[in-house]
C-alpha cells in the first residue's frame, strides 16, 4: 500500500490510488481543515468519513491536562481505544510532529469504507481538531 501512496504523490498512473486532483499533495497547515467539539461525559464524532479516505495529518489541540478517551474506527474496525491523561496543549493523531506547522506526512490512515475519530473529555468543553483529509479516487 505504500507504494501506491508513494506513486500517487508523484503522478503514478495505472491501477494506483491517486488523489483527488484539486488538492494540494504536500499537506501540512494551509489546507487543513479545523473542527471544535465538546466531548465531556460521552464519546463524541470528531470526524466522520465515507468512501475511501487518506488521513495524512491529525491533531487535537488547546487540550486541558485531564483523562481523555480516544476511539479510532477504520472501515469497521476499532484500530485506537484508549482512556489516558492528556498532559500536553497538543496531541498528535497521525503524521504531526512538534506542531501541526511543521507535520512530517510519512505515516497516513487509509480507509476504503469508513474512518470514525470519537474523543471523550472529563471537562473540556473545546477541543479543537486540526487535520487534513483527502479523497482518494
Amino acid at each position: 500500500m505504500a507504494d501506491k501512496f508513494l506513486s500517487s504523490l508523484v503522478g503514478g498512473g495505472g491501477g494506483l490510488y491517486q488523489l483527488a486532483p484539486e488538492l494540494d499533495r504536500l499537506g501540512g497547515a494551509s489546507n487543513a481543515k479545523f473542527v471544535v467539539i465538546n466531548a465531556v461525559g460521552s464519546l463524541t464524532t470528531v470526524i466522520n468519513l465515507t468512501g475511501k479516505w487518506m488521513l495524512t495529518a491529525g491533531m487535537f489541540e488547546n487540550v486541558a491536562a485531564e483523562i481523555m478517551t480516544l476511539k479510532v474506527t477504520v472501515d469497521g474496525i476499532v484500530i485506537f481505544n484508549s482512556t489516558f491523561t492528556a498532559d500536553n496543549s497538543a496531541i498528535a493523531v497521525i503524521g504531526c510532529q512538534l506542531s501541526f506547522n511543521t507535520s512530517i506526512n510519512d505515516t497516513y490512515i487509509y480507509c476504503r469504507e469508513s474512518l470514525l475519530i470519537e474523543l471523550q473529555t472529563t471537562s473540556d468543553s473545546s477541543v479543537q481538531f486540526a487535520y487534513v483529509a483527502r479523497p482518494i479516487l
